[in-house]
């Protein structure tokens, strides 16, 4: 019996160094580093949904990529086609998603991963800009047969307030939802946001 409480021990201590390290391998400081934010105990976030594109995830592969612009056409088409204005209120919709879903989910798991407060906030020394390249709304079929959990990929600089030119560092992130069931795609997608801030609060927390 001691050998099996031994073993379950051993075992949940390796599953989360697993996740640990695996929510680590998600972020990556490509330029300067983070050590000006641990005297810092707020920040100001802004958003940028430029020139991102759309697509698919499949393990390591992206398939399906397109321009954010040419896959709203194609949505907006095929759902007017079904329903006259179903498609209209989607692309509606699909931009509203990012103030009243996207940056909130974001902003408050970013707070309670890194014990920071953030937002807009303008006598902030710095600021962190969160660059949306990349989405994969996902899909939820009511079945575990062809669902997947929304990802997004993005590029957060942190600069200086004051003189946004100034560029303390640069990271890439890649962030998925958990859950597969959220038939809407502001919500998956939204899911996604959730685990991207909370991933990155916890990552300039620890590093």
């Amino acid at each position: 019996m001691k050998s099996m409480r031994l073993f379950a021990i051993a075992g949940a201590l390796f599953l989360a160094l697993a996740s640990s390290q695996m929510a680590d391998a998600q972020i990556k400081i490509t330029e300067g580093n983070i050590d000006a934010l641990k005297s810092e105990s707020k920040i100001n976030v802004e958003f940028v949904f430029d020139d991102m594109s759309i697509g698919k995830i499949k393990g390591n592969n992206i398939s399906d990529k397109k321009t954010e612009a040419d896959y709203v056409a194609e949505i907006v088409a095929e759902k007017n086609k079904k329903t006259a204005g179903k498609g209209d209120e989607w692309a509606k919709a699909w931009v509203e998603d990012r103030k009243k879903i996207f940056e909130p989910h974001f902003i408050k798991y970013f707070e309670k991963g890194s014990d920071m407060q953030a937002g807009s906030i303008s006598d902030a020394k710095y600021t962190l800009i969160y660059k949306t390249t990349f989405i994969d709304p996902g899909v939820a079929t009511g079945t575990i047969f062809g669902t997947r959990t929304a990802t997004v990929i993005a590029d957060a600089w942190i600069v200086e307030t004051a003189n946004k030119s100034k560029v303390i560092a640069k990271i890439t992130q890649n962030s998925s939802g958990v859950a597969n069931s959220l038939f809407d795609t502001g919500q998956r997608i939204g899911d996604a946001y959730y685990g991207a801030g909370r991933l990155l609060g916890k990552f300039i927390k620890k590093n």
